[in-house]
This record gives structure tokens, C-alpha cells and sequence, in this order.
């Protein structure tokens, strides 16, 4: 192809088990560490507790109302352009007046907070749609473009897969 569009990335933001900055989170992948711990955002009955990458609630948090209870993937998601507009010495209402739009990918993007209510429903039972909503308000970049008052595309990228060995269900279900 001859058109080559060129692209300037004025700022970065990160978030990971490894640091809640790209600073941290740089310094600690090239150090080679790993920061596996047991589980604290869930609990398991499994009788061995496997190590878990996770990282913890202290980032910045949504700003706007309507983006107060969002699931942790869009959270993480808005704390990152938050970053990045610091990095780029850039601030919310500089967006405001462009057309900026926002493309972001993602895998499960928190489907697993919805499990009680895939399993009440699969058990005929009524549960109520306020997870579904919550989810559904929670689209990554639709978020961060709530949070940002963007103007521009908005696309969430899915790129996950379907393992039927790890869903016990699916002989039955599918």
C-alpha cells in the first residue's frame, strides 16, 4: 500500500498487576517480575489457591455520574486516558471541541461479574437485569467516551475465545 498514514501518540497510560503507571509498569517487566498473589477480588472454594495477576483499587476513578458503577474493565479502561492525557500534558476539556473518536480492545471485559445471573437464569429462576445493564453500560470505549465527551467513532474490539473445556456447562447448553 502507498498510503501510509502517519499516527502521533502524545501520551500513555497503563494499568496492570505489574504498576498503575506505565513508569512502574515498564520498570517491573524489564526486572522480569512477576507479581502473582492469592486471589482478593473473589474467593474460591478450590482447595488450592492459585496465584492471580491483579491489580488494586487504588487508580484514579471515573468522574462523571453516569459512569460511577462500571465494571472494573471500563474503570481501568477511563484511568488509562486519564494517564495518557497527563502524560501528553493534556486536559479533559482540550478533547471536548474535536472529533475524537476511541477504539480499544479487549477480551472478556468483565463478562465474569454477570455469572449469578447466567446461573439463576439457567436454573428458571428471575434474577434481576441491573448486572445485564451494568454490563452493557460498561462497553470500554463507550465509556471512556461518556467519561470524555467524545464525539468521534466509538468501537470495542472483542477478541476473545471460547474454550468449551473450561465451561462445564457446555455439552449441555450449547
Amino acid at each position: 500500500m502507498s498510503n501510509k498514514i502517519r499516527v502521533a501518540v502524545s501520551g500513555m497510560g497503563c494499568l496492570s498487576a505489574l504498576g498503575l503507571d506505565v513508569e512502574s509498569c515498564m520498570k517491573n517487566m524489564v526486572a522480569g517480575v512477576r507479581k502473582l498473589n492469592p486471589p482478593q477480588r473473589f474467593s474460591t472454594t478450590h482447595e488450592i489457591q492459585y496465584p492471580v495477576f491483579e491489580i488494586t483499587d487504588h487508580f484514579k476513578k471515573p468522574e462523571s455520574k453516569p459512569n460511577q458503577d462500571l465494571t472494573l474493565t471500563a474503570q481501568m479502561a477511563i484511568a488509562a486516558v486519564y494517564q495518557a492525557l497527563e502524560d501528553a500534558r493534556m486536559d479533559k476539556s482540550s478533547l471536548e471541541k474535536k472529533r475524537v473518536g476511541v477504539c480499544m480492545g479487549t477480551t472478556v471485559g468483565s463478562a465474569l461479574n454477570n455469572d449469578q445471573f447466567y446461573i439463576d437464569f439457567r436454573d428458571q429462576k428471575q434474577p434481576g437485569m441491573t448486572p445485564i445493564k451494568r454490563f452493557l453500560k460498561s462497553n470500554p470505549a463507550a465509556a471512556v467516551a461518556r467519561e470524555f465527551n467524545l464525539s468521534g467513532p466509538v468501537q470495542t474490539i472483542v477478541n476473545g475465545s471460547f474454550n468449551k473445556d473450561f465451561f462445564p456447562y457446555s455439552d449441555k447448553y450449547l
